[in-house]
């Protein structure tokens, strides 16, 4: 029995979806829980790898269970028993039966990220690690104007840290990237086929820079164009950034698209 896993997670309290050996990770809690019904350890794939601080509103990942008592041949009784022993901060939003060769990050055909600024002189406390605190000055049209510049295909080299090896591919394509408002709440809202390591944090930051004039709009088409810019861009902070959204492909019978 194969399930496809809807979660939602407050990534404040953790140190990212991976699993570490400190164990304080959302692949780890949930892998944790689904030892404590099973009786042994089921690794936990994970869509998307998000870092220490990222909240999601849909992560996607999927598990392989082998045969199961009868008692637990149903999705929904696995999304029960899950979140009855998971913390409040992480939840099983759905569980689905799905194919053998459904994979939840190869199988992926594109994701959406959010990341959420609020532009005031205060903080609201509920947006405490949940928003990137901007005050100040802050040129909408121009982040709209880069937001508008990035879409489409590039080759996003200049704005990826380094995990490990390096990437041999950084060309990716971002279907759209929109800057939406909201009062004093600002969304930057990234769809694309595929995101390189702190890719939307760092176009984030510094899309955020130039609308702050402290990067010139020259230094960032130099980075996004294959170019040495004189100054690295600045990495937003993760907690403003959110996984809202999982795309796959539909396929028949029990592979199921999101």
């Amino acid at each position: 029995m194969n399930l496809k896993l809807t979660i939602a997670y407050d990534g404040s309290c953790f140190s990212g979806w991976q699993s570490q050996s400190h164990k304080k990770t959302v692949q780890d809690i949930i892998e944790s829980a689904f030892a404590d019904i099973a009786g042994h350890r089921i690794i936990v794939h994970g869509a998307s790898r998000t870092d220490a601080g990222v909240h999601a509103l849909a992560q996607v990942a999927h598990v392989t269970l082998g045969e199961v008592s009868p008692k637990m041949s149903s999705p929904e009784r696995w999304q029960s028993a899950l979140n009855a022993s998971l913390p409040p901060q992480v939840r099983i939003l759905r569980a689905q039966r799905v194919s053998k060769t459904f994979h939840a990050r190869f199988c992926a055909q594109s994701k959406i990220y959010r990341y959420l600024l609020w532009h005031d002189h205060t903080l609201p406390p509920l947006l405490y690690q949940r928003a990137w605190h901007i005050h100040g000055p802050l040129n909408f049209s121009l982040m709209k104007e880069m937001a508008s510049i990035i879409s489409g295909i590039h080759d996003f080299r200049g704005f990826t840290a380094r995990s490990g090896a390096a990437q041999k591919n950084t060309i990716r394509d971002l279907y759209s990237v929109k800057v939406a408002q909201r009062g004093k709440e600002i969304s930057l809202i990234f769809h694309g086929n595929g995101f390189l390591y702190h890719m939307v944090r760092m176009l984030a930051g510094a899309i955020v820079h130039v609308a702050r004039e402290k990067t010139d709009p020259k230094d960032f088409l130099l980075r996004l164009h294959g170019a040495q810019a004189p100054i690295a861009p600045h990495t937003a902070p993760a907690a403003g950034l959110y996984l809202v959204r999982i795309f796959y492909k539909k396929i028949n019978g029990l592979g199921v698209e999101m």
